[in-house]
């Protein structure tokens, strides 16, 4: 079972047109979220936190 979730694109590696983009949630996606996360120094579960509240308040405009 893969859920879905909407994402803001913060991965600057990524060429999307949106600013949203749906990934699934899986080892890779996790282990570069992750790393995003370490390497900007924020706690992951923040980070989590923010990308769903953003993603959300999109789709209530």
């Amino acid at each position: 079972m893969s859920n879905k979730l909407d994402f803001i694109d913060v991965f600057k590696d990524k060429k999307v047109k949106n600013d949203i983009i749906t990934v699934r949630v899986d080892t890779e996606l996790k282990e570069s979220f992750t790393a995003l996360c370490k390497k900007n120094n924020i706690p992951v579960a923040t980070a989590l936190y923010n990308f769903m509240y953003e993603s959300i308040k999109r789709y209530k405009k």
